[in-house]
């Protein structure tokens, strides 16, 4: 479990300053995301609007800081 969201919080780090723009953000994000359980998709989906944002990515922040994307829109259920 922690491994997965370990690795999967890496690589997103590698790309945070070489992605420029929403579609090569969304790319990469669909290139690196797997199946995985409920408590570890939250994990994920908030370390994805940190990513789409270009905040820090820090699975336990709980300030979103200025997003001009909301989440609903990123996310559709």
């Amino acid at each position: 479990f922690n491994y997965v969201f370990e690795q999967f919080v890496s690589r997103l780090s590698l790309w945070l300053y070489k992605a420029r723009t929403y579609a090569g953000k969304v790319a990469i994000l669909h290139s690196i995301c797997l199946p995985v359980d409920k408590n570890l998709a939250k994990l994920i989906d908030r370390v994805m609007l940190q990513f789409m944002h270009g905040e820090e990515i820090n699975p336990s922040s709980t300030t979103t800081g200025l997003r001009f994307v909301k989440k609903a829109i990123v996310f559709a259920d």
